[in-house]
Order: C-alpha cells, then sequence, then structure tokens
C-alpha cells in the first residue's frame, strides 16, 4: 500500500496483482449497479403504490358533492394555477369521475 502514496509505477510482479483488483473492483461495481437498478425499480412501484393509497385519504374526498359545486362555480371562467401550469375549469372535469359528474350536474357551470 506504500506505493499508492507516492508516484512510482509499481513493479512487475505488482501489476498483475493491481490489474485483478482493478477487474474484480469493476465486476463487483456492475453487480452492485444491476441490483441498484431492481432496488430503484422497486422503490418505484412501491412510491406509487403509497401515493394512490395516500390519495384515498386526501381531505378534499370528505366534501360534499354541494361544497364543491360551490368552489367551482366560484373558480368557474378563472384559470387555476396547478403545479405552475393555468388550468381552465373545464379541465376540472378531467380530474375524475366524481368532479366531472358534479360539473355536469351543475348548469351553472356549463
Amino acid at each position: 500500500l506504500s506505493f499508492i502514496r507516492s508516484f512510482d509505477f509499481p513493479a512487475p510482479q505488482e501489476q498483475p496483482i493491481i490489474q485483478e483488483i482493478v477487474s474484480s473492483s469493476d465486476s463487483t461495481i456492475r453487480a452492485l449497479e444491476a441490483e441498484l437498478t431492481i432496488i430503484q425499480s422497486q422503490i418505484s412501484k412501491v412510491r406509487a403504490c403509497r401515493d394512490i393509497h395516500s390519495s384515498l385519504l386526501a381531505p378534499i374526498r370528505k366534501l360534499p358533492d354541494e361544497i364543491l359545486s360551490e368552489i367551482f362555480m366560484h373558480v368557474r371562467g378563472k384559470a387555476i394555477n396547478i403545479d405552475e401550469d393555468l388550468v381552465p375549469i373545464g379541465d376540472l372535469q378531467q380530474v375524475c369521475v366524481r368532479w366531472r359528474s358534479i360539473i355536469r350536474s351543475t348548469p351553472s357551470l356549463w
């Protein structure tokens, strides 16, 4: 290990050992990267599952249709800022079946 701290070139008998260490390290890195890819994919799937189930507990789901209709009427004719994008009220009926039903059953929103 002393030659690692020096600028000296390894002796001929040390070179195959060093090459084996490099080669072995490369193999280990490739194997770990493959495992990491699998783990990252699993994490993405678990996150997606968590997000779907978390959305089921969103407080907006507790609001009665009448309150949502009032909210929709309040923002009618305006664009709504969602994640820095302006969304026309008409696009809200694409959020889910319930919102579409509320908007379609509220004539003042047409």
